[in-house]
């Protein structure tokens, strides 16, 4: 009976320590994976976007806090704007705080399956969260999150996509120039979110001719339209600064 009960105990022993070996190895398998395709991905350049398909003269402008200019009846920049625009159809949305924004953007969900409109244009579009995500970093990054992958529902579904531009002032403490952004869709298998970058008239193709002249009619110099340069605005969703 002895000789059983030690045989028994020691294959109870065994058993366990292949377990363990076998949990460790998967971990360890796991991980070099992991890091296998993020080192791949990171090594990728960046895809150029494909030629957007014909869209109609419609523009929607979303202005997001006191930092985006006035778009009220009677404001002289939206006048100037139809004025240099006189064939688009624009459509001007404010929101005063960030529960405004994400409310509108949420009404524009299934934005790119309507072929009359030929753009969005978002002016400061992360800074009413800055606030608080002074306050509670935590709270801010996840709001900024999922307001990104709202707006990427909006603009973009597999094959079929609305640009999203947005216009931002420059990142230095004193610096009024006006700055080119666009939308980029998430990565990652949409585990991150999209993000907005500098435009630029290589990599991000050309803008539609009604949405420029309205980014024109904005402040934007058709230098910074034509002729950006590639640069990261934000290397995740976090908005701390909008460069």
């Amino acid at each position: 009976m002895m000789p059983f009960i030690e045989l028994f105990s020691a294959q109870q022993s065994w058993t366990l320590f292949l377990r363990v070996a076998v949990g460790i190895g998967v971990t360890i398998l796991t991980s070099l994976v992991g890091w296998i395709v993020t080192r791949v991905k990171d090594s990728r350049p960046l895809r150029k976007r494909a030629p957007q398909a014909s869209r109609g003269n419609g523009i929607i402008v979303l202005a997001c806090g006191v930092e985006a200019p006035s778009v009220s009846k009677d404001s002289l920049i939206r006048a100037q704007a139809e004025k240099s625009s006189p064939d688009a159809a624009i459509t001007w949305i404010h929101c005063d705080n960030f529960g405004q924004q994400i409310k509108a953007t949420d009404a524009l969900i299934g934005l790119h399956s309507r072929t009359e409109v030929g753009a969005l244009i978002v002016l400061a579009p992360l800074s009413l969260f800055r606030q608080i995500c002074a306050e509670n970093p935590t709270l801010g990054h996840d709001l900024s999150s999922n307001w990104l992958r709202q707006l990427g529902r909006c603009t973009c579904a597999s094959a079929i996509e609305v640009p999203c531009y947005g216009i931002a002032p420059g990142a230095s403490p004193g610096d009024t120039s006006l700055q080119l952004l666009v939308l980029h869709p998430s990565r990652g298998w949409g585990i991150a979110p999209p993000e907005f970058r500098l435009f630029d008239a290589d990599s991000d193709g050309s803008i539609p001719p009604v949405a420029a002249r309205l980014l024109c009619a904005l402040g934007l110099s058709n230098e910074v339209i034509y002729d950006g340069a590639q640069r990261e605005v934000t290397t995740s969703s976090a908005p701390k600064k909008e460069k």
